[in-house]
Formats: structure tokens, sequence, C-alpha cells
């Protein structure tokens, strides 16, 4: 329930239980990325995919009324109007769907942004993300953009949203046990995270390469962007090569990585790419959770002490 979940959130961020705790309500108006809203959108257009996914994810899909080209997950996404890409959205097209708000992750042009504000559109551009605390920021805004603020009435008053919980009690708490339990994880092991086979990969200013520092060290720590010398990397030599879903055959083929440690124990791990690139927090830390027991782990991770509770996300 939305009351549990803000309860276990305020008992971890603040050590203790409020004496009296009463009915969350959302309040508005909010600020989020600079602007204003000063009641709870009924129409949103979505420029991402990653956004239309949460959205969706989050149980408000009824609110979205228009979609980029990409926005395909999940599938009832189809059904939705699409108004071209990102890059290049058709402006008049979003205009006829008269909605209150567009998301996005990339920046419209002022034109774009003239028109649709012409309109009586607001646009939020959100910032993408690259570490974990950033992930917990996002869902922050987005739930701020769907719900309001929530307020403990009589009590911690300017506790944010419900949305954080999903980040402070079902990610980091479980990322905490994940690693407190990686007993036997040698200090010089060394991952790449291998984005495509013409050479990318994760580097520290990435999600990916943020969140498998959490087992290991990245053998791409001196890159950025995506890019690290292969020479440098080559010289890392990496215990784990984890893929974007590259086969292990194919990754044979990267000149910088085919004679690693890790292509010579085939120590190959391909994942699902998509959690990263829709930020699911709760994918991701499974994969870890996984990764962690067959890798390193001497005695099972414990469970998530939050499964099989209702957290209204």
């Amino acid at each position: 329930m939305r009351i549990a979940a803000v309860f276990i959130v305020i008992i971890m961020l603040f050590g203790c239980a409020p004496e009296y705790v009463h009915e969350v309500v959302p309040q508005y108006p909010v600020v989020v990325a600079g602007t204003t809203l000063s009641e709870k959108p009924d129409k949103i257009v979505s420029l991402s995919p990653v956004i239309s996914y949460l959205i969706s994810e989050f149980g408000y899909g009824d609110l979205l009324n228009g979609r980029t080209d990409n926005c395909l997950i999940p599938e009832e996404l189809a059904a939705l109007e699409s108004v071209g890409s990102a890059a290049n959205p058709d402006i008049n097209a979003i205009i006829e769907l008269d909605p209150d708000i567009v998301l996005t992750l990339r920046a419209l042009s002022k034109k774009d942004l003239d028109m649709l504000n012409g309109s009586g559109v607001k646009v939020i551009t959100l910032n993408p993300v690259s570490t974990i605390s950033q992930m917990g920021r996002f869902y922050r805004d987005l739930g701020l953009i769907l719900s309001g603020k929530r307020e403990l009435q009589n009590q911690y008053t300017a506790y944010d949203n419900v949305y954080d919980s999903r980040i402070t009690a079902r990610f980091k708490g479980l990322v905490d046990v994940i690693v407190g339990s990686c007993v036997n994880i040698p200090k010089d092991n060394l991952f790449v995270y291998l984005d495509s086979l013409d050479g990318m990969v994760a580097t520290p200013d990435t999600i990916e390469g943020n969140v498998f520092s959490m087992l290991a060290v990245n053998a791409a720590d001196l890159g950025s962007s995506y890019y690290i010398e292969p020479d440098v990397l080559r010289a890392n030599n990496p215990n784990f090569i984890f893929t974007a879903g590259i086969d292990a055959e194919s990754v044979m083929t990267v000149d910088s990585l085919k004679d690693s440690t890790a292509a010579e124990n085939q120590h190959i791990f391909p994942i699902d790419s998509l959690m990263f690139e829709y930020y699911d927090c709760d994918k991701i830390a499974e994969m870890l959770r996984s990764f962690a027991e067959t890798l390193f782990v001497q005695n099972e991770i414990p469970q998530d002490p939050n499964d099989g509770q209702d957290q209204d996300a």
C-alpha cells in the first residue's frame, strides 16, 4: 500500500517510526526541471521510450495519449498515436492531441518549444541517467509529475513522494545486502561491459559501468562516453566480460578482448541490456543478485526483505 511504502522509507531515513501517521494525500503544485505543474496532468505525450515504459510500469499508462515511433514497450503503447521521433517530433500532431504536458529526454528546439507553449502545452525535459543516485532522482521527478508531492499530514511534511521507496527500499538496500554478501571478491577483479562489437564499452560515466562497479573494478575506468583506447583495455585484461546480448563467439572477434583472461576462461555473460535502457531498477537488482551469487558468494544472498510487500509503484 502507498502508506506502508512511505512508512518504510521514513523509518529507513530517520531511524525510527513516527508516533502518528495519517493519510497520504497528493499535493500540487510541484516543480520539476524548472517547470511548475499546478495540477495532475490528464494527458501526456512522451517523446522517450524509457519515460513511456516507466509511466506504464507505475500504473499511469492511461494518461499517455501520444508517443514516438520507438515507444513500443509495453506492447499496449502501439495503440497510441505516434508523433514521429524524439529527434524530429511532429509538433502539429502533438498540438492536435491537446496534451497537458510533453515529457522528453532530448531538449526541443526553441521554435518547437514556442509552438507548444503558445498552444498551452508545457514541456518538461528530464535528465538522462548515468548513476544509481540519478536513477533515484529520475523516479522522484516522474513520481512528482504523475501524482504530485505526497505529504504525511501532521508528520514529516517535507517528504516528497512514494516513488523514492522504489529506489530506497527495493534497490539500494538490496545492493547493500548483495555487496555485503560477496565475501570472496578479489581486490584486483576486473570487468568490462561490452556494448557493441565496434568496441563500445561501459565507462564510469554510464549507468552500466556504474552498476557493475558495485561488484568489481571497471577495466574501462580511464575511458569516457563508452570509449577507451583498445591498448589500454587490452593491458587491463578483464577477468569478466558482460555484454549487451553479444554471445561469446562474437566477443572473440573483438581485438582488445579476445586474448583476455575473461575470454580464456569463458567468463563471458550476455545480459538483456533493456534493463539499463529503460532504467528498470528491479531487473537490475535481480541481475546483480544473480551474478553475485554465481561468481563471488559463498553463502546464499538473503532475499529482498521487501519482496511480497505491496509497494504501489
